[in-house]
């Protein structure tokens, strides 16, 4: 009977349980909003959530009782509630529940979530309002839950604020106000009554803490670590009177604060070892019209600064348990503010009023004074002498006496109270008046005697040693020599100065020295010393460079200087070593081991060099501030690299040329151009190792170089250069081959290669020859800047029609063949000089450098050659040019005509004054040595 008893109930909980669970309605609506009053609603609304829905809203409708309920928290860590929530001031209950109210709460910049009007009971293990938010304001919450958590980041209303990454800079917007924690909070680290952690822009006001708040590290009465990231952060018109308790960064408000968060118009009574913060990690924070009930924390702020080590600079003031209470005070901390018993309450709270004349409660009114605690730091070098305790609106005095083998430090030395300076009476003691809290006594700048001194001396690439040892016993006399290095001597200016020794911020004692029989001296040493010379001047060598200067501007023309306006094509500028100093410009010394060590290696940042090794070496930048003074300014040539220019107005001197950024990567602003430029030296870009360019600071020339430069007029980022090079046999352009010039007698000639420079991947320089080019050319009194306004006939030749564009189509012209080579001839050229000259041109862009930089495209300014035609002195009909007329000559000539790459001088070979050289002129030199004849037709055309 027993066994089929059991067996029905068996079959019957089976099929209970293969029931359906009844699903919980969701609650009603209203306006979109959810009508929340019961525990099984409040559920429904959190599994919403969880599950997706994070916009949804809620208000309550009645005290919610969550003690026997599985409670998830509203927003988990994937499905973040991002809607509003109105309690409408009534209470959640919880009882050892795993999470507060609300698990992770975040909205957004444009939409932030709200939570207000909610008040939390019973006990819970996480935070009470919300576990984590970002972009959330909390408002007129109130928790009376105990918490009792073994994990960080716990506090009444928030356990920690989120910040968010957004254009790589992390933001979160997190308001709380007129919240408050009445009950106690216990965790691990980051523990607050009102929040627990914040990195972000998280802003408290209004709000006060009066639970006990334990945790270890970074425990606060409102918040235990506070951090602003961007934007602001602070505590505002908010106060605790809870006990709080850690074991480091502890504060009565806030546990650690850092990067420039504040505390204003805040008070706090409750005890803690500080009053207002335990840990500063920077010395950007503030504290403005705060105050600490002096009787229960003996600071209100550490002494020093924990990453920096210095004194902080901002405290709390310290006030009685009679002066808390007074109205008085509640006034002094502002509107936020009304006077209460034991202390004042915020505006939005209830009021106690105090009892009797002598309040019952806390006091006031009573005329019994309190005693404060004093605390002497402990230290060798001195002795503080003075009571234990301090009393209330009295004056505190103690005497200090420094210890054998110790002195103050004529800077640093100074004695505080409370942070703040006293100043020794007459008779050494030192005075705190009116106290009005806990004394804590520091003194400052109390050193051992030290047995000797540094003495810093300067190093060496200024011209000058200093010649003495780096320390000396105290008391005795320091001397020391200064001699000069070649080429550097002492200056009207010259000085030298021994410098004391100090740390930042500090004014340091200065001793001018004279020296005596060559030896400078400083008495009595008793601090430590850097020597300091100045006025050393450089001693010219004369030592010059003349380089061929030519400025290009655009694919057709040179540029004209703007106020000499010479137009500055082959240009002779001779350029001598000055000091970059005298220009303002000692940051581009040149040195050698600007871009790779002394053994070869890469340096991550180039190094600007010294006096001494600039000393001699002229540079590009030598060159061209001589090119601005010569042709911007019209300075003389003796008045070149004087300093003259930026002497007379630095302004202008830099308005005209200037560079900035550092040496050996120094950007160029060029005579009005701006920064669109490029220059070469003898047509290679200059390299200050491979794949790297060299700036005008760091690139040396010498005499005979060629200088270019060339100011890009369209959108180009970068340029080339166009060069002649002369009989260039082997259609290979090397530095060995002649460039640029030539000199020629009449009737002679000459083959030209245009060549054009290229830049690889790895900025070394190419150069390709330059097919089907017109050529122009010009005598050089008539040189004008656009070189198609010249001659377009071929060389030597007048054009037909002053028009070029109505030239006719018989007119002989120049133009390069498919190796870039055009043969001129100079017979019947007149002597003199004479510039030749081709058009530059656009370089499509699109190509990748090493570092990923595209090219925009290339810009070539024109190219230009130099020849000089002297007159002929031969003699007509000698075409071998050995000085006889015989049978050869004819025979020489009969060849030329045959083939024109035979060598003759043209102008002897043109015996009939024709132009040309042809089988007649062979027959009359014939003629000549048979005696037919005695004087050739070209010598009766010239008589």
């Amino acid at each position: 009977m027993k066994r089929r008893l059991l067996s029905l109930l068996l079959v019957l909980v089976m099929a209970l349980g293969l029931l359906p669970a009844i699903a919980v309605a969701a609650p009603a609506e209203s306006e979109g909003v959810y009508q929340i009053g019961t525990a099984e609603e409040l559920l429904w609304f959190a599994e919403t959530v969880n599950g997706g829905e994070t916009g949804i809203s809620g208000v309550l409708t009645a005290d919610i009782d969550l003690t026997s309920t599985d409670w998830p928290g509203i927003g988990d860590y994937d499905s973040r509630f991002a809607g509003s929530f109105d309690g409408q001031g009534h209470t959640v209950t919880f009882q050892n529940a795993s999470w507060g109210l609300f698990g992770y709460v975040q909205g957004s910049s444009s939409a932030v979530a709200t939570i207000q009007n909610v008040i939390t009971a019973g006990s819970l293990q996480r935070s009470a309002i919300a576990h984590n938010a970002a972009y959330a304001h909390f408002t007129s919450c109130i928790n009376r839950a105990t918490i009792t958590s073994t994990d960080s980041y716990v506090a009444g209303i928030v356990g920690k604020v989120s910040g968010i990454a957004v254009s790589g800079v992390t933001r979160s917007d997190v308001l709380i106000t007129n919240c408050a924690n009445e009950a106690s909070v216990t965790g691990l680290d980051y523990i607050g009554g009102i929040a627990g952690w914040s990195q972000t822009n998280t802003r408290l006001t209004g709000c006060y803490n009066t639970g006990n708040i334990h945790g270890g590290a970074n425990v606060g009465g409102l918040v235990g670590y506070l951090q602003e990231y961007t934007g602001t952060c602070e505590v505002k018109n908010s106060y605790n009177t809870g006990r709080v308790t850690g074991s480091s960064a502890v504060g009565g408000l806030i546990g650690n604060m850092y990067n420039g968060a504040a505390v204003v118009n805040c008070y706090n009574a409750g005890p803690s070892t500080y009053a207002i913060a335990g840990n500063f990690y920077n010395n950007t924070y503030s504290i403005t019209n705060s105050f600490f009930l002096g009787v229960n924390s003996a600071k209100s702020v550490p002494d020093f600064v924990y990453v920096e080590d210095k004194e902080v600079t901002g405290r709390a003031t310290a006030k009685s348990a009679a002066e808390m209470a007074s109205a008085d005070f509640a006034a002094l901390l502002g509107d936020a503010f009304q006077q209460s018993c034991p202390t004042p309450v915020l505006s939005w709270q209830t009021a106690v009023a105090h009892t009797g004349d002598v309040c019952e409660k806390c006091g006031l009114g009573s005329t019994e004074k309190e005693s404060y605690d004093v605390s002497f730091p402990a230290h060798d070098g001195y002795t503080l002498t003075g009571a234990e305790k301090a009393t209330q609106g009295e004056a505190y005095k103690f005497t200090l006496a420094i210890n054998d083998g110790y002195e103050k430090d004529s800077h640093t030395f100074a004695v505080k109270a409370n942070g703040e300076t006293l100043t020794a009476a007459s008779d050494g003691s030192y005075t705190v008046l009116n106290v009005s809290g806990p004394l804590s006594i520091t003194v400052f700048g109390v050193q051992v005697i030290p047995g000797s001194y540094a003495v810093k001396l300067p190093g060496s690439g200024n011209g000058y040693r200093v010649n003495g040892e780096n320390t000396v016993a105290r008391d005795e006399d320091y001397t020391f020599t200064v001699s000069f290095v070649k080429g550097f001597r002492a200056g009207s200016d010259f000085k030298v100065i021994a410098r004391e020794v100090v740390e930042e911020g500090q004014t340091p004692e200065e001793l001018t020295l004279a020296a005596v029989n060559g030896v400078y001296t400083i008495p009595a040493v008793q601090k430590a010393y850097q020597i300091l010379v100045s006025g050393v001047e450089v001693v010219s060598s004369g030592i010059t460079a003349t380089v061929n200067f030519t400025i290009t501007e655009g694919e057709k023309a040179f540029h004209v200087a703007p106020n000499s306006e010479e137009i500055l094509m082959d240009k002779t500028l001779t350029v001598p070593y000055f000091d970059l100093s005298l220009y303002g410009l000692e940051r581009y010394y040149y040195n050698p081991y600007c871009y790779v060590d002394e053994y070869g290696n890469l340096r991550g940042i180039q190094q600007v060099g010294t006096p001494e090794s600039a000393y001699d070496n002229i540079t590009i930048m030598h060159a061209l501030i001589v090119a601005t003074e010569l042709y911007y300014f019209e300075y003389d040539q003796a008045q070149v690299g004087t300093g003259a220019s930026y002497k007379k107005d630095p302004a202008a001197f830099e308005a005209a040329i200037s560079w900035t950024q550092n040496a050996g990567s120094s950007f160029m602003d060029f005579w009005d151009h701006g920064t669109n430029l490029n220059y070469y030296l003898n047509y290679e870009y200059p390299l200050g190792y491979p794949g790297w360019g060299a700036t005008s600071d760091q690139i040396l020339i010498e005499t005979g170089d060629v200088l270019s430069v060339h100011m890009i007029t369209g959108n180009a980022s970068g340029s080339r250069f166009g060069f002649f090079a002369v009989n260039d046999t082997d259609k290979q352009y090397t530095a060995a081959d002649q460039i640029d010039s030539a000199e020629v007698d009449q009737g002679e000639k000459l083959n030209l290669t245009l060549y054009w420079t290229s830049t690889t991947s790895d900025y070394s320089t190419g150069y390709e020859r330059i097919a089907d080019k017109e050529l122009y050319w010009i005598d050089a009194d008539n040189a004008t800047e656009n070189v198609t306004t010249w001659n377009k006939t071929k060389f030597g030749v007048e054009p037909v029609v002053a028009d070029p564009e109505e030239e006719d189509e018989t007119t002989p012209v120049m133009k390069t063949d498919s190796n870039g080579l055009v043969t001129i001839s100079t017979v019947g050229v007149a002597p003199g000089t004479y510039y030749i000259a081709a058009p530059g041109g656009w370089t499509k862009g699109g190509a990748v450098d090493n570092a990923g930089f595209t090219s925009a495209g290339g810009e070539t300014g024109p190219a230009v050659f130099k020849l000089t035609v002297n007159e002929y002195e031969g003699k007509l009909g000698d075409a071998n040019g050995d000085s006889l007329i015989t049978g050869k000559d004819a025979l020489l000539i009969l060849q030329y005509v045959a083939n024109s790459s035979i060598e003759l001088n043209e102008s002897d070979a043109d015996v009939n004054g024709d132009g040309l050289v042809t089988g007649k002129d062979a027959l009359l030199v014939l003629q000549y040595v048979a005696g037919t004849i005695n004087v050739f037709p070209a010598e009766q055309n010239n008589e």
